[in-house]
């Protein structure tokens, strides 16, 4: 196991700066050798740093959806509307429940 080093005050000050202005935990932790992402974000975290550039602060990022939380007609929407923006659209030969592979032994 690997033995864990302190945070020089220059590593502080270098993750802060970095982290103001819009640099992610991987681009900061490739310029700091034996420090990980992981080890980025938990400074960041612990040290409250904050981001200055506004350019950091992208449009919100919708939230992922949890696709068994989704009704029927919600799933064939999304499917539908996936279907009407491909550029090469698949037709669908009928519901997945009529394929024969999903009948039920009588």
């Amino acid at each position: 196991m690997s033995k864990l080093r302190p945070w020089t005050e220059e590593e502080l000050q270098l993750v802060e700066a970095c982290w103001a202005r819009g640099e992610s935990a991987s681009e900061i932790a490739s310029r700091l050798p034996g420090r990980t992402r992981s080890a980025i974000i938990g400074i960041v975290n612990r040290n409250h740093y904050k981001r200055t550039n506004k350019a950091a602060r992208s449009a919100p990022v919708a939230p992922l959806r949890n696709p068994a939380r989704l009704t029927a007609t919600q799933r064939k929407s999304h499917i539908a509307s996936y279907l009407a923006t491909s550029a090469a659209p698949i037709t669908l030969a009928g519901p997945a429940w009529s394929h024969p592979s999903n009948a039920r032994a009588a």
